[in-house]
């Protein structure tokens, strides 16, 4: 009877500690990969694609204006 009551709390505590342990980490995980470059989300994908276009679509423009030297193009 008195070792199952001195056993107890020191379980308790030790999950205690393995929880905090755990949410700590979860923590961690979570913020890695808004971070990242690697997981973009969609609004940054859109984003990306939207800046992309309209910087092809200068050049493109700034091509044609000036002319003949890329004539090339065209062809």
């Amino acid at each position: 009877m008195v070792q199952g009551s001195v056993k107890k709390p020191v379980n308790k505590f030790l999950l205690k500690k393995t929880k905090k342990k755990a949410a700590k980490s979860h923590e961690h995980r979570k913020s890695k990969p808004s971070g990242g470059s690697s997981s973009l989300s969609n609004l940054d994908k859109t984003v990306t694609k939207y800046i992309n276009s309209r910087a092809s679509k200068k050049i493109l423009e700034r091509a044609s204006k000036m002319g003949e030297k890329f004539k090339f193009l065209n062809e």
